[in-house]
């Protein structure tokens, strides 16, 4: 299974970005697209005392160690569309 977190974006934005990318996300970790699922915690990103919700994401993945070969293409994945 592969949990991809995604800190300080709206959930709903999360779930139209799970909508459009799981399935080429299972075809850059190289799992069924079943094994694939998003989290959109509530939460509120801040640096120095600043909101920064608007303009930053965090992505954690949780994904098996098998996965880690292809942690560059899957970074290059997300950051190309996540923006």
């Amino acid at each position: 299974m592969l949990v991809i977190s995604i800190i300080g974006l709206d959930q709903f934005v999360v779930g139209d970005y799970s909508r459009a990318h799981t399935s080429n996300l299972a075809e850059v970790f190289e799992v069924m697209e079943d094994d694939v699922i998003f989290e959109a915690p509530q939460t509120m990103i801040y640096h120095q005392g600043a909101e920064q919700t608007s303009w930053q994401a965090v992505v954690i993945i949780r994904a098996p160690r098998s996965a880690e070969i292809l942690e560059a293409k899957a970074a290059d994945y997300i950051l190309r569309t996540l923006k």
